[in-house]
């Protein structure tokens, strides 16, 4: 993968669109991306499995807090007489 970025920035280099603005922004992002560290599989399972359980975890919290203010206002209904 970096060498496919390497070789298409070392190609924009030598043509026209590299003079323009857009293409020198183009030039300097595929430069900045060969300096990211990219993750491996193994670190993206276990990030993926975190996002997972936090959400299920969120999901599980804003259900409950939703059943209870549900329940609250209901007996409020039922037992506060309204005006």
């Amino acid at each position: 993968m970096l060498e496919i970025i390497r070789r298409l920035a070392d190609w924009l280099k030598g043509t026209r669109f590299s003079k323009t603005k857009v293409g020198r922004f183009t030039i300097d992002v595929l430069i900045e991306l060969l300096g990211v560290t990219w993750p491996n599989q193994e670190e993206v399972k276990s990030s993926t499995l975190v996002t997972v359980i936090t959400l299920v975890v969120v999901a599980v919290y804003l259900w409950m807090v939703g059943l209870v203010l549900y329940q609250g206002i209901t007996f409020m209904r039922i037992h506060i007489p309204m005006g």
